[in-house]
């Protein structure tokens, strides 16, 4: 009978916890679509988009500190929170009727480097990805990468102002 009852209890902490992960990535699913939302205007939605978002890169030839004007505490939690963390797919909200590329096929070529896959990104250029946001001062600011595969890449400052993303400064990292 004790056991039972013990078996119950776990089974109900199990659940809440559960519960409560799955509240917690919603959540963080839905800043996500927030923080995007202020960059439709950067996006040109007749070109594709990869559907899943990468992992931020964080690039140490950008002066974070200099360039956009952060504390180096501010880049030490960018750093900190800056898990390799992928395959979070594209909110379709997001996407406006723009043409996904699959983000596998996309990954695979880019990794394969041979001609069968070079052709591939040749054939679907240009075409965006777009970094998972890394949030940081206590959620108030987020830092992520678009890249126009052909075109350019960029990385914004966003900064939550009223309950809403704003773009505070653009980065050019690269331009072909």
């Amino acid at each position: 009978m004790k056991k039972m009852r013990m078996k119950k209890v776990h089974m109900f902490i199990l659940s809440i916890s559960l519960l409560a992960l799955e509240h917690s990535v919603q959540a963080q699913q839905r800043e996500i679509t927030e923080t995007l939302a202020a960059l439709k205007g950067e996006i040109n939605f007749r070109f594709p988009i990869v559907d899943s978002l990468h992992p931020f890169t964080f690039n140490g030839s950008i002066g974070y500190q200099k360039d956009f004007g952060l504390s180096k505490q501010d880049v030490s939690e960018i750093k900190k929170h800056n898990k390799k963390r992928s395959g979070i797919k594209l909110d379709s909200s997001f996407i406006h009727g723009s043409r996904l590329i699959s983000s596998q096929a996309f990954y695979k070529a880019y990794q394969n480097g041979d001609s069968l896959s070079l052709s591939f990104i040749e054939k679907n250029k240009p075409f965006y990805t777009l970094s998972i946001p890394i949030f940081f001062n206590d959620g108030k600011k987020a830092v992520l990468d678009i890249d126009l595969i052909g075109r350019g890449g960029y990385t914004y400052l966003l900064v939550k102002k009223q309950g809403k993303w704003i773009i505070e400064k653009e980065y050019v990292r690269w331009i072909v």
